[in-house]
């Protein structure tokens, strides 16, 4: 890619970020699987909270429980 193509693809990234906050320096996106088929129990989230840094945030999970099948 030649420098007028690395400009276009910042301009496009800068673009999405405005629009859908979609974050410049990462885009990764982290699971938690709560159940599956192959689980013996599963998580139970019993207190969240979302917490925002500007254009990216986390869920903390603050309480869960272990339920039986």
């Amino acid at each position: 890619m030649d420098g007028c193509g690395l400009m276009r693809a910042r301009y496009v990234i800068w673009e999405l970020h405005k629009r859908c906050r979609i974050h410049l320096c990462g885009g990764e996106y982290e699971t938690l699987v709560l159940d599956a088929p192959y689980f013996r129990e599963r998580i139970e989230m019993l207190e969240t909270k979302k917490v925002w840094y500007g254009d990216r945030g986390v869920l903390k999970v603050l309480d869960a429980r272990v339920v039986g099948a």
